[in-house]
């Protein structure tokens, strides 16, 4: 749990430390005793009775494919067109890629993970006793191209497969279909049903029918199967314009093509009467989604943004104007350039235009960013950047709502945002290519994560190890509702609003149940990035009236930001900073009733975290007060500029180690961010909460809490008592990289509290259309023997499912260990999908810290024996000679 960190003095602050040079070594080969992973089979069926079973199913789908290839022919000019087909396997094929790339007319379109099965008769997990468990079985769904050519070759196969009862031994490369056939549940064509059912298009077009009345005019990104050649490209692009172009009144908006995220799609704009249709008849009464070469189709309303206007103010900001290039960027609306908090600290580089549309009344969303990246809460003013603010506006005006962003309404927000930064970092001639920390405080609020990978969040990945940057990315807002909204909406009882504790508790059970509804908003599930949820905090020190209430306890979660898992159930947002504080009206309510609660007008009064702002009349010294993840964003963009600028200015004495250099300082904030947060105290009764017994506390706090909350006073600092060394480096695959942390002579016989904490963050290529995605595993062994410490916080199955290992370990018994001992941190590296082209950039931090009752100045004597590493170094080259 949380440590407090008083504000430290310069007096007391001490550099970061370094881990000497490390070279590449095989990961050593597991020795034979040594325990493997328990490994829970499912029971499948025996060969005869899966023959009785798929033999129909792959008869009933040559029958398909054969009648809808003799429609097609004319139509395509093709001899054996193509169809999606669906292998739905329980749980997943090693080969599966290999085995269909065996097979003409074969490739493969994606692989993602399904809900399960229930158990049944043919697929469940066996208990000991012979019995059956009713655990759901892993469902995984591989979608191929396939002609009516390539599924006859399957089914001669899988008759071999069946007379030989599954012993025949395939061509080479084939193999793996085996166990497809083994572990067959179901082979199909994909429908339109598949093409909605996971993007939530069905449930944001009802939503926006009941708040309308009726269906209106819907956008609809279409994204289309990946091939490989621009020239087939075009040739998708043109079948499903055409079939747009049957439909009376639709229209394709634009399309866009980004062959790294394999990503190709069409922004179309569909009648109401199509919409009507959808959602009343189903997916199925539309010709539209029936076209082969549709993938999927998710919602595409441009996300908005509100902005305030406020009354003239004054501010007691650091006033020494940065130098230098930027280092940090911020991606989003236009600015006030001469606002006083904010004139002479940008760089605005505007290819587009987009400054030419905003009036200053609606530069709101970026003044506010900007304001919080150089400065913070402007309440209580940090330190400003150093260096200029890099900013590309990508959002303008709406067209008819004078105080509201928009993101641009004739594009494809991924081709804007790819576009802005390859300006930024790529090319010939980039605008900016000393900038390493991008700030994207915008969400898509109709793409909630479930389990598919966005487009923006595979865009995102690939940029930043691309260009070796990282972004701070906002996980998105989910406010309270207001009573004649649709939806879920946050309530509370009379008991419950006459009592702070019962209420704060209250809503966070409310909270958790409503959990499906308030997931991460693209991009938040970005692996590479550092996504940023909101604490409900500020520094506002406003008195509210009677009629105004705080739900959530000051410093918890905010009940604005989201909650739930990322990619692989890793911990999401990882990290948590003030947001501001979100005041509801006292809503009333009679005994055991319950009455709605509705977020409050906060902007002119508080609380919340004070922004620059446009003033209503002609000003320059305008400041609102606002909440949400944005902020939170924002903030972590400004505690990274000042990591960047610690890492700048670490000179190394001569008898240290150097320090890694400046490549490895984007995936070093990442690392360094996340290495500085910890759950809160309180964390404990909040798992009472959340409903979670002894055994399910730490998955369900780490669910609620991610890594934690950011402690600024921790952040890439040291102290007498608390020691932090980092590290940096590249890793192949089954490489290892070994890091030696030495332990402070004079701890070992104390016995008094000790935690140290361990961070390796890196940033991971990734297989965009694999369920695996995330091409670069890496891990280390746990550092905890000779501490005799041990884990706690972060949930150890979903600890490094992502790309950030953080572990933090605590005790108080004596360690015993000799005075020469070190803390063996070895960092392996393993490919999980895909080929790694390029070695894998990653950063490691451990600290060692030690309470009040400990008199030993841990610093000092790591510090020593690091220096003695380096003189018998040093040495060494001499002694060989």
């Amino acid at each position: 749990m949380a440590v407090t960190s008083p504000q430290l003095t310069p007096s007391e602050q001490r550099p970061l430390l370094a881990f000497g040079p490390t070279e590449p070594v095989p990961i050593p080969k597991r020795a034979p005793d040594a325990p493997k992973p328990p490994f829970r089979p499912v029971r499948r069926p025996k060969t005869d009775r899966q023959g009785r079973r798929i033999s129909p199913q792959f008869a009933a789908l040559q029958r398909a494919l054969e009648t809808d290839s003799s429609t097609l022919t004319d139509a395509t000019e093709a001899s054996d067109p193509e169809h999606i087909v669906v292998f739905e396997v329980v749980g997943t094929v090693a080969g599966f890629v290999r085995a269909t790339a065996g097979i003409a007319g074969l490739n493969l379109v994606a692989d993602p993970v399904g809900d399960g099965y229930d158990p049944d008769d043919d697929f469940y997990y066996g208990t000991t006793d012979g019995g059956a468990e009713d655990d759901r079985v892993p469902q995984t769904l591989y979608l191929v191209m396939a002609n009516a050519q390539a599924i006859t070759e399957l089914i001669r196969l899988f008759d071999l497969y069946q007379q030989h009862d599954g012993s025949i031994t395939f061509d080479t490369g084939l193999n793996p279909l085996k166990d497809v056939f083994k572990l067959l549940h179901t082979i199909r064509r994909w429908g339109p049903k598949d093409r909605v059912e996971e993007t939530g298009l069905l449930d944001q077009w009802r939503e926006s029918i009941a708040i309308r009345g009726q269906a209106g005019v819907e956008r609809v990104e279409i994204e289309l199967v990946w091939t490989r050649t621009p020239e087939a490209r075009r040739a998708l692009r043109q079948r499903v314009e055409a079939a747009v172009a049957a439909i009376p009144n639709a229209r394709v908006v634009c399309s866009a093509s980004i062959p790294a995220i394999q990503y190709h799609a069409l922004l179309v704009e569909l009648p109401p009467t199509h919409v009507d249709r959808i959602v009343n008849e189903g997916p199925e009464s539309v010709e539209l989604l029936a076209t082969e070469d549709i993938l999927f189709l998710a919602p595409a309303a441009p996300m908005t943004i509100d902005a305030s206007t406020s009354e003239p103010a004054t501010f007691a900001t650091d006033s020494q104007l940065p130098t230098g290039d930027p280092l940090v960027a911020l991606l989003d609306g236009m600015p006030l350039e001469n606002h006083d908090v904010l004139k002479g600290r940008l760089t605005v580089h505007d290819p587009e235009e987009r400054a030419a549309n905003y009036t200053p009344a609606q530069c709101g969303h970026g003044t506010a960013m900007a304001s919080l990246i150089i400065h913070g809460d402007l309440s209580a003013p940090r330190e400003a950047l150093q260096t200029p603010l890099y900013v590309e506006p990508i959002l303008e005006p709406h067209e008819f709502h004078s105080h509201t962003e928009t993101t641009p309404t004739d594009a494809l927000f991924v081709d804007v945002l790819h576009a802005a930064v390859q300006r930024l970092l790529g090319g010939d001639n980039p605008s900016a290519p000393s900038v390493k920390l991008i700030n994207l405080s915008i969400g898509d609020p109709a793409r909630t994560f479930t389990r598919r990978m966005s487009p923006l969040a595979r865009l995102l990945d690939h940029l930043m190890v691309t260009y070796n940057v990282l972004v701070s990315v906002s996980a998105g807002n989910h406010p309270p509702r207001r009573q004649d909204q649709p939806g879920p909406h946050l309530s509370a009882s009379a008991s419950a609003l006459a009592d702070p504790a019962k209420l704060d508790a209250h809503l966070r059970r409310e909270l958790r149940d409503q959990s499906r509804h308030r997931g991460l908003l693209a991009p938040a599930e970005t692996i590479n990035g550092l996504t940023a949820g909101a604490t409900t905090d500020d520094h506002s020190d406003v008195e509210l009236p009677d009629n105004i209430i705080e739900p959530i306890a000051r410093g918890a979660i905010a009940a604005y930001s989201p909650s739930g898992f990322g990619f692989r159930r890793s911990p999401k947002p990882d990290i948590h900073l003030p947001g501001g504080r979100m005041a509801v009206v006292q809503p009333v309510a009679d005994g055991d009733a319950t009455a709605t609660l509705e977020a409050a007008a906060v902007a002119a009064s508080g609380p919340g975290l004070l922004v620059a702002a446009p003033t209503s009349t002609p000003g320059t010294s305008g400041a609102v007060y606002s909440y949400g993840t944005s902020n939170a964003a924002a903030m972590a963009t400004h505690h990274g500029s000042r990591v960047l600028d610690t890492l700048l200015e670490l000179q190394a004495a001569e008898e240290d180690w150097d320090y890694p250099d400046t490549r490895f300082h984007p995936v070093l904030v990442k690392t360094l961010m996340v290495h500085a947060t910890s759950w809160p105290a309180e964390a404990t009764g909040w798992a009472t909460d959340l409903g979670a017994d002894a055994n399910h506390k730490r998955r369900a706090l780490t669910q609620h809490l991610g890594f934690g909350v950011l402690d600024p006073d921790r952040l890439a600092t040291a102290t007498t008592r608390r020691a932090t060394v980092i590290g940096a480096g590249e890793l192949r695959n089954g490489k290892r990289r070994s890091f030696r942390f030495p332990l402070p002579p004079s701890l070992s016989p104390y016995v008094g509290w000790r935690r140290l904490t361990v961070t390796l963050a890196w940033f991971s290529p990734i297989a965009p259309r694999t369920q695996q995605y995330r091409v670069a595993h890496l891990e280390f062994s746990s550092p905890r023997d000779q501490l005799r410490v041990k884990p706690i916080e972060v949930d150890r199955h979903a600890n490094g499912n992502g790309t950030v290992l953080h572990e933090v370990l605590e005790g108080d018994r004596a360690a015993g260990y000799t005075a020469d001992d070190v803390l063996a941190i070895d960092i392996d590296c393993r490919v999980r999908v895909g080929k790694l082209h390029d070695p894998v950039r990653f950063g490691v931090a451990a600290t060692l810290e030690v309470g009040q009752d400990v008199r030993v100045d841990v610093y000092q004597e790591i510090r020593d024996r690091l220096r003695t590493q380096v003189r018998a170094e040093r040495v060494r080259p001499s002694a060989r000679g």
